[in-house]
């Protein structure tokens, strides 16, 4: 709720579990009746699933950097971006290792097989010993596409992402190591700070005013030739 009041100017939409939950709905989270709407909860919170639900906002795609950067003003220190855990698979695993193995310089997706078949008897059985090493490693870090975590006690120092600034190592004050996964093993609740691009052609369209989504905005056009392009189609 306190999201929602900071950016109360700004229009937004939730989905996902948040937009199936009757609590979220009579606290004024969502607007999305699932009583009304029929949505059941329980595909989201199950004997079967082994992860905690979340809440999901879209704002915005030229908005969502402001929101962002209400939160840290609201909580300094105390907001933090997820990471992404990316492993190596078979492409990267076999990119990685014709580096290793002296091939430098991009390697198109096109032409990885030519150099490879262009590779010594020897080579190609180190390139073969690198890729089942690295299959299934730890790669690197990349950020979430928009989970953030909440530390009443400020992010703890030692989950902030290393990163090198100047040739030196750093602390990253707003993104931590864990990923998604380690959040909800931890019982921490993640909000997703989405963008939307359509949301923002909505928006734009209707010249900035507020978007009632209880009303259906459709054009007939746009809706005639959807019809006509999937009964052609198919």
């Amino acid at each position: 709720l306190d999201i929602l009041h900071l950016t109360k100017n700004m229009p937004h939409i939730t989905r996902g579990s948040c937009g199936s939950s009757l609590v979220c709905y009579l606290l004024g989270i969502s607007h999305v009746d699932p009583v009304k709407y029929n949505i059941k909860f329980s595909r989201f919170l199950n004997i079967y699933r082994d992860t905690l639900p979340d809440i999901d906002y879209d704002f915005p795609y030229n908005m969502r950097d402001e929101v962002f950067l209400k939160l840290n003003i609201k909580w300094p220190g105390k907001i933090a971006r997820i990471s992404n855990h990316v492993y190596y698979h078979e492409k990267s695993a076999k990119r990685e290792s014709l580096r290793k193995i002296g091939i430098k310089g991009f390697i198109s997706k096109y032409e990885i097989n030519d150099i490879i078949n262009r590779l010594s008897e020897k080579q190609k059985l180190l390139l073969k010993k690198y890729i089942k090493k690295l299959d299934g490693t730890f790669k690197c870090y990349s950020l979430h596409c928009g989970g953030i975590v909440y530390y009443p006690e400020g992010v703890p120092n030692e989950l902030k992402l290393n990163y090198i600034k100047n040739n030196q190592e750093t602390k990253n004050s707003s993104q931590i190591i864990l990923n998604k996964i380690d959040i909800s093993k931890n019982k921490q609740f993640k909000i997703d700070i989405l963008a939307s691009r359509a949301l923002s052609q909505l928006y734009e369209t209707l010249n900035t005013l507020s978007i009632n989504f209880e009303d259906h905005y459709e054009d007939e056009k746009t809706k005639f030739h959807q019809f006509t392009h999937i009964v052609f189609s198919t």
